[in-house]
């Protein structure tokens, strides 16, 4: 074969080889099978483009459209008719045949859900596919009845597409700090006895619509939400790695790590087969027995408890693949970085989870100014692509997405109750109820 070069490799070798003429060298690797593995990368390279083309042009196709919700002043609901509605939303992915994903390019669907400041104008949004804006509202007003639901026009048409330009924005994508199936502080977290003795939900969302609700004219602030399911089959290493993390807090080795004398499983599976299933636990490891069990997780330290819960707690509920995007834009005259940004922030350290996880901002995917080379072509670049992201509202476009239940998913979006006061926040005055049954009825002559 071609590799038997590199069997007593040096470089003399690799230069003399390829100091032969170009004819040797393409006889010398046809007639020893390399065109074979160029064939298969070729092959590969060629099909990946058609199906991206495929999957743009099936999605790129489909009409769009941006929602406006809007829920009653005096609206009570917590987060979890927010939770509700995102397990709801994890029906809107039915599955393809392997002839839709790879020939027609179908991809799960994807659904931003945004909380914008329009220059101070807090405004609760929803952007999807037209073809699943049925399913959404019926998924929205299930939870939220006096809720109302407008179509507007797409912000974003608003925005520059390219920089540099008159405005100056910053924006990044948030990641996790610690493994996935670590949560981050959710909302029942948020619930506090007062002194009579009643729980009393602190609502998250106060800081955040505060932060936005503070921007001021050609200022703009948005948190951007994309999640979509594609099905089981991506929780499945997230539930994986987080049970092996549970059984490392909690001690448990790991079946291939415990010995078994060969000799015993032997005769074990033998007579298995001839007598009782009882045989059947011969040489496996005995099960600790309930007060012993008890006995040993009196042993984990109160933050491995913590630990061992909060990943329970999270790998027990739907999950999906989540973008966060976040983004400050202003008129370079009136770019207030402290006001934009840092409140925000500030806002979100709220959501770390000492015994759990964080929420940081992804390094990697930020209109930040590079180190070194190219600085300003580079960081118009960055600035570029993340603006192309945000409006196209896709999974793919920069960094790598994570993965949030529904629980986690209520707490950073949600419509917020009663108790938060901001004075710009878009809702409804009152709410709307049906006419009295009775009521008299006057026909025009």
């Amino acid at each position: 074969m071609f590799f038997d070069i590199f069997e007593n490799f040096n470089i003399n070798t690799l230069v003399d080889f390829l100091n032969q003429p170009f004819y040797s060298l393409f006889w010398y690797t046809f007639s020893r099978g390399l065109w074979i593995y160029i064939a298969l990368v070729i092959m590969k390279a060629v099909f990946d483009i058609r199906l991206n083309t495929a999957r743009k042009k099936w999605y790129g196709g489909m009409r769009k459209v941006c929602l406006a919700i809007d829920v009653p002043k005096d609206n009570e609901q917590t987060p979890k008719a927010t939770e509700a509605m995102f397990t709801h939303l994890t029906a809107i992915y039915a599955g393809y045949t392997t002839a839709e994903k790879f020939v027609e390019g179908r991809i799960p669907v994807m659904i931003a859900f945004e909380i914008v400041s329009l220059e101070g104008y807090v405004q609760f949004m929803v952007y999807c596919p037209e073809r699943n804006r049925d399913f959404i509202e019926a998924t929205i007003f299930a939870q939220y009845p006096e809720a109302e639901i407008t179509e507007i026009p797409d912000y974003t048409n608003n925005f520059p597409s390219s920089f540099p330009s008159e405005y100056e924005i910053y924006g990044t994508e948030f990641g996790y700090k610690n493994e996935p199936y670590y949560p981050i502080k959710t909302y029942p977290d948020f619930f506090d006895r007062d002194a009579m003795e009643e729980l009393k939900f602190k609502d998250p969302m106060a800081a955040i619509l505060e932060s936005m609700s503070i921007m001021s004219k050609d200022e703009y602030q948005g948190l951007q939400i994309v999640l979509r399911n594609p099905g089981g089959g991506f929780e499945k290493k997230v539930i994986a790695d987080g049970r092996n993390e549970i059984n490392r807090l909690m001690g448990i080795k790991k079946a291939s790590e415990v010995k078994r004398n060969p000799i015993i499983l032997f005769f074990r599976d033998f007579f298995s087969t001839l007598f009782t299933s009882k045989l059947s636990t011969w040489g496996a490891p005995p099960a600790p027995e309930k007060s012993d069990l008890t006995a040993w997780e009196s042993k984990l330290s109160i933050s491995d408890k913590n630990k061992v819960e909060a990943i329970e707690r999270k790998l027990s509920k739907p999950m999906f693949q989540v973008k966060i995007r976040f983004f400050y834009m202003a008129k370079k005259e009136v770019m207030n970085k402290s006001k934009g940004i840092s409140t925000f922030f500030g806002s979100t350290f709220q959501f770390v989870n000492s015994d759990g996880n964080a929420l940081k901002s992804n390094g990697e995917i930020t209109t930040l100014d590079p180190e070194y080379f190219l600085k300003n072509r580079r960081r118009n670049e960055r600035k570029n692509n993340f603006m192309s992201a945000w409006k196209k509202r896709h999974l793919a476009l920069g960094g790598p997405p994570i993965v949030m239940n529904v629980e986690e998913l209520a707490t950073l979006f949600h419509f917020p109750s009663s108790q938060v006061k901001t004075p710009n926040l878009s809702r409804i005055e009152s709410k709307k109820i049906e006419p009295p049954t009775d009521l008299p009825i006057v026909e025009d002559y």
